[in-house]
């Protein structure tokens, strides 16, 4: 299927009713990875929205690459062949420029078509999901039943909710509604371009004069993607990142610029998981890899345990279900924060090696 046609069947769910005044039992702000999937693993018998800012269909900048928690939480539920790009596995390359080095890691990352990959998640929402995108959220209330006021079509609506969901990525307005807790952003740049010769692996770059974080160039359905992340006073060095590739031999035609938000979570404090009848998950909770910014895993993975606290505790109201999230998510807190440390050493060209080294030993 090609990407122009796939555009025009974004499934859409069931529309939004009309009235003024909605009353729900879930309603989940964000219809992306963590979003779709939530609503897609709600049990069938509840009253759930998902609403998302943007208008759909709507792209996503991002590299595409499924790691092995993806692959697990995904396993059984059939994902079609559209979704995926060509190579559709591929390998890591660690290039480490500070230090001529170089590390190859043997590992099957499954490659995908964000678009596709996301039209597929999209129509895993259940018949009783009601769903209304160009929907912004404007507050949320936390008194007796939660309640969302959003702008839709013109008009402002007030919605109430036994309980309600961020998962409105780096940017999450839910998030700066329900609590005060921050954390660390920076802003990616990708350019998708047609690669003079073909490219095999994935390539993960570190170089200091471009930024303390990394830099990646990944093969996709003919095209290369090449993107990195920075402080927003800092974009510029971009540029310099495409004069180094360009002088070690990557050529390119560049097709298109895309840009998005990353969450870069450098302490335990800035993960938060929700307060009140306000849960957060994947990006919107801080819940992304601070050494590489991989987010879709980790939104699978928070979306799961979300849907099962729904499942299990709404009954008791929107509180117990995020203490039981909380509950059900703490490996989820706990591997993130677990790399923090890692993230640090990986950011300083004196203890990258070691860092390297036993990544590509350990395979994570």
């Amino acid at each position: 299927m090609s990407y122009a046609a796939s555009r025009k069947q974004f499934p859409q769910a069931a529309a939004w009713p009309r009235q003024r005044v909605h009353d729900f039992d879930v309603v989940i702000a964000g219809a992306g990875t963590a979003g779709c999937f939530l609503a897609g693993s709600l049990p069938r018998d509840l009253r759930v929205l998902l609403l998302d800012e943007k208008r759909f269909p709507r792209s996503k900048a991002c590299g595409g690459l499924l790691v092995e928690e993806s692959q697990a939480e995904l396993a059984g539920l059939g994902m079609p062949r559209q979704v995926f790009s060509s190579p559709s596995s591929t390998n890591l390359c660690f290039v480490d420029v500070d230090n001529g080095l170089s590390f190859r890691q043997e590992r099957r990352l499954v490659n995908v078509d964000r678009f596709e990959f996301d039209s597929w998640l999209h129509g895993l929402a259940r018949e009783n999901v009601f769903f209304a995108s160009g929907t912004k959220v404007e507050s949320v209330e936390n008194n007796g039943r939660a309640s969302v006021t959003v702008s839709h079509a013109g008009r402002r609506q007030t919605i109430s909710a036994s309980c309600v969901i961020g998962a409105d990525g780096a940017n999450s307005l839910v998030r700066k509604c329900a609590t005060d807790v921050k954390v660390n952003r920076l802003l990616a740049f990708q350019e998708v371009g047609v690669p003079a010769r073909p490219l095999g692996d994935t390539l993960f770059i570190f170089n200091n004069r471009i930024n303390d974080y990394y830099s990646w160039v990944i093969p996709k359905n003919g095209s290369v993607v090449i993107g990195s992340a920075f402080e927003s006073a800092r974009h510029s060095r971009f540029y310099l990142l495409k004069y180094l590739l360009h002088q070690h031999g990557l050529a390119w035609k560049t097709i298109r610029h895309e840009g998005a938000l990353l969450s870069r979570p450098l302490s335990r404090q800035e993960l938060c998981l929700g307060r009140h009848k306000v849960l957060l998950v994947g990006e919107a909770a801080g819940l992304v890899s601070p050494t590489f910014g991989e987010g879709i895993s980790y939104a699978l993975r928070s979306a799961r345990a979300a849907a099962r606290a729904v499942s299990e505790r709404l009954p008791e109201g929107g509180e117990a279900v995020l203490r039981e999230y909380e509950r059900l998510a703490a490996p989820v807190v706990k591997d993130v924060a677990g790399r923090i440390e890692r993230a640090k050493a990986l950011s300083s060209p004196a203890k990258r090696k070691q860092c390297l080294a036993s990544l590509v030993k350990g395979g994570k």
